[in-house]
Parts: structure tokens; sequence; C-alpha cells
């Protein structure tokens, strides 16, 4: 196995070694009561570790090489930061008494070649050449399911950071405004994946406070949306009472249309732009301070209600300008689409906040226990590989995290199942 300084360090920090008769290669027993804290900072790679060497118990730092002519090819016999380094631990043995610090101190050095058991070297070699995406698979060990509940927790709040990032770009643009931010979130969301990024520019474009003042009227709030989008097209009743409307509120309130052309190619009419801004216009309609009342929640049942809206009657009967249906619809914006909403921008964005104002992200969560699992091929193969359930939204975001950014890209050292097949 091509060895890495990180490997030995993982071993150094779970103290995956036999600990009885440490020597230093001066023949002094080693007791290591700590380990120390990993630093991945300047300086040795472990501070405030405490180890005995002969009958003197010292307090310090432990610098980790492979090999003891590393210290002074890295040149830290001539670096300050390693004057308080009280153990040099490797892997290689060797036969120097010790190594030296910048001002000639002598620091014991402690080989771990023959104290490490063949067993975690096998795995370890495995873990680390081997080919499949989940690199355990054949010889894990599964840790107690208390670790698996803790890495999970820590999995889900990855997994939510990781796709928020166009969140906290809303939240830090809006200077923590959390009201406008999380209308123009809203809107995001409703765009889907296609127009997402047009909806956002157009919620930018007209702001939250201004809606306010038309909120009880849906005529208004339509010819808003879509008329800064450069949705509306003259081609009947509805559309040029909508664009007289836009062209009055436009000069009005000094409005610029976006620039950004939205995308309709390829899309089925339950998705069409004009009909998702014609069910945001619903949504937010008679509504007022949806902020708080949606990110307070402590039961999803609760939230439900507030997406049950009414478009107006136009929407009902066509799915753009012009394009009119062959019977009636409802337009109900359904749960699947809620749930969505909920999972990618109300849960993340409650839990951003949470995490500002160094709150408990406890309850949320627990929410997403309330959501229907995702099954796919990421999910599938954790479970097929160590039983684990997928019966909540919880679960399936944990697998599908634990999957892509650990097993996949072998990060098993930081993994709990990594941890105890290799201990």
């Amino acid at each position: 196995m091509h060895w890495k300084e990180d490997y030995l360090q993982f071993i150094w920090k779970y103290q995956l070694f036999d600990t009885k008769k440490l020597k230093t290669t001066r023949g002094e027993g080693v007791v290591v009561f700590k380990t120390g804290l990993q630093n991945s900072g300047q300086g040795p790679d472990f501070k405030h570790a405490s180890v005995q060497i002969g009958q003197e118990i010292f307090h310090g730092h432990i610098e980790i090489h492979m090999d003891n002519k590393e210290w002074y090819l890295h040149r830290h016999e001539s670096d300050p930061h390693y004057d308080n380094v009280i153990l040099h631990v490797v892997f290689n043995t060797t036969a120097e008494a010790y190594t030296l610090a910048s001002h000639n101190q002598a620091i014991p050095i402690l080989c771990l070649e023959n104290h490490i058991h063949k067993h975690t070297l096998e795995h370890l070699d495995a873990l680390m050449s081997a080919k499949k995406d989940i690199p355990c698979q054949g010889f894990y060990r599964l840790p107690p399911i208390i670790k698996i509940e803790q890495f999970k927790s820590r999995l889900m709040v990855e997994r939510i950071l990781k796709k928020s990032n166009f969140l906290q770009d809303i939240i830090r643009t809006n200077l923590y405004h959390y009201e406008n931010s999380f209308y123009q979130a809203m809107l995001f969301g409703f765009g889907i994946k296609e127009n997402s990024e047009c909806f956002l520019a157009l919620a930018k474009s007209i702001p939250q406070n201004l809606l306010a003042k038309y909120i009880n009227q849906p005529l208004k709030l339509e010819s808003l949306f879509l008329g800064q989008a450069n949705l509306i097209v003259e081609i009947d009743e509805y559309s040029k009472q909508l664009m007289s409307e836009y062209i009055y509120l436009k000069n009005l309130h000094k409005l610029e249309p976006v620039l950004y052309k939205v995308k309709r190619s390829g899309m089925l009419p339950a998705s069409f732009p004009t009909l998702r801004l014609a069910q945001f216009a619903g949504f937010i309609q008679n509504k007022s301070h949806l902020y708080s009342k949606l990110t307070q929640f402590t039961d999803l049942k609760a939230l439900y209600p507030y997406f049950d809206i009414e478009v107006s009657d136009y929407w009902t009967r066509h799915y753009d300008f012009g394009k009119k249906e062959t019977r009636v619809q409802t337009r109900k914006i359904t749960k699947a689409f809620v749930d969505k909403l909920i999972i990618n921008i109300l849960l993340p964005f409650r839990l951003l906040r949470e995490i500002e104002e160094n709150k408990s992200t406890e309850t949320t969560m627990n929410l997403y226990t309330q959501l229907k699992s995702e099954t796919n091929f990421k999910t599938k193969a954790m479970q097929d590989q160590f039983s684990f359930k997928n019966t909540t939204a919880f679960d399936s975001q944990c697998l599908i995290e634990w999957y892509s950014s650990y097993c996949t890209k072998k990060r098993c050292l930081e993994c709990p199942i990594g941890y105890e097949t290799l201990r």
C-alpha cells in the first residue's frame, strides 16, 4: 500500500495500535493519556496531548511523519512552532535516538510500524485500493446504532448546507433581512430547476414590501410577476387587461423588467413559467407575514393548508397566453411539489437561521422525518450493503450524502463504519 501521512494520523487519533509495550527509540516506555486535538493549521499535527515517557509525564504537541527524516525535509528543526513537540510519531522504524527541535532540544521518537495490527493494515489497504463505490463492501463492521444515528445527524446538516449555498447567498445579499430573503427564496423554488435563476432575478426586481401593497388584488399581483418576467403576450382580453395594469404599475413604481429569458421548451403544461407565476401570485394572495408562519411550525400538517391556493379563472383554462386546455383544470399545487419546496427551501432556510443565531436545530431536523423518503440507486446501494432503513426524507437525504460524499470519495477515515472496520 502507498501510505499517506493522514493514514497514520487517523491511526494515532483513534489509537488503532497496540498501546502496550510502547517504547521510544531510546528504549523509554511510552503511555498515551491523550492523543491531542488534531490541527489542520500551521504547526504540529496534534496539540495539547499528554503522554508519559519513562517516569515523566509531558503535556504538549505531537508531530507525525511516515519517516523521521521528513522532520528535517520540512525544516521543522528551524521552526519555533515545533518547539513544544513532546513526541515525534513515525511509521517506519528508525535507529535514530531522537529528533532535534530549533534549540537543539531532543524530541523522543515513537515508531508504530510494529505496533499496528496486520488486520488494520490489510483493511486500510483494502479500503484505499478498492475500486467499488462502497470501499468497505464485503469486510465492514458496523458501529453501535447510536454512532450511526449521530453520524446521520452530521450528514444531514452537511447535506443541507451544501445544497443551500444559493440560500446563503440570498440571505447575505439581503443583509440578513429574512422576510425579503424568504420571499425571494420561495419564488426561486417555484421556478424549479429550469427557471429558478430567472425567478430569483424576478423576485429581486419586485420588492416584497411593494407586493404587500397589492396583497389583496390578484390582478395586480399577476400583472407584476408576469409583466416583470416579460411573459405577457397581448392575445386575448385577459392578457390585454394584464398588460394595461402592468404598464400602469411599472410607471408608478419605476420598475425595470428582468433581462432573463424564461425556458419553455420540453416542459409540461403544469410546469410552464406563466402558470407557476400565477400559482405564486395565488400563494401569496391575502397572506401576510408568511415568513414567520412558514418557518415556525412544529408539525408539517399545519403547513400544507398555506399551499391550498386558487388561481385566476383564466389559468384554469390556459397554461400560457393563448394556449387553451381541452378541459378546465384545478391548478392546485401538488403535494409532491410542496414537499420539494419544504425539503429544498423551507427547512434549509429555517436551519440556516437557527445556525446563524446559535439556536437548536433539533426540531427542524425532526421535521424531515415527517416527509416521505426518496428512493434511488444511491439509497438502494446503502440499504443493500448495510441494511439501513429508508422510511423518511431524513433517512434518504442522509444515505444520499453518505454515499456521494464519503463512500465514493473514499473518506473512510472520517466514517464511523470505516473506523469500526479498522479498529
